[in-house]
C-alpha cells in the first residue's frame, strides 16, 4: 500500500469505517493493520518513492489520526 492510499483511508471517518467493513475484520485489527502498514513502508522495498522526504513528526500524526478514528469507530459503535 502506497503512502497515498493509506492518507485516504484516514481522511475521514467514512472511508476509515469502509476500510475496516472491507477488510472484514474487528476495528482494533484494522487499526493495527494501518500502524503495521504504515511502519512497513519503506522505499528500499520500492513501496513509495515519497517515503524518505517525510517528517517523524508526520508519521506520529497518521498515528494519532488512526487512532482517533479507532477512538470515534468505537464510541459511535457502542451506542
Amino acid at each position: 500500500m502506497k503512502l497515498e492510499k493509506m492518507e485516504k483511508i484516514i481522511e475521514n471517518y467514512e472511508t476509515f469505517t469502509a476500510y475496516v467493513l472491507e477488510q472484514d475484520t474487528h476495528v482494533e485489527n484494522a487499526t493495527i493493520e494501518l500502524i503495521g502498514i504504515l511502519y512497513g513502508l519503506d522505499n528500499e522495498k520500492g513501496d513509495d518513492p515519497d517515503i524518505d522526504e517525510l517528517t517523524p513528526d508526520y508519521f506520529i500524526n497518521i498515528i494519532e489520526s488512526i487512532l482517533d478514528l479507532h477512538s470515534a469507530y468505537m464510541r459511535r459503535n457502542q451506542q
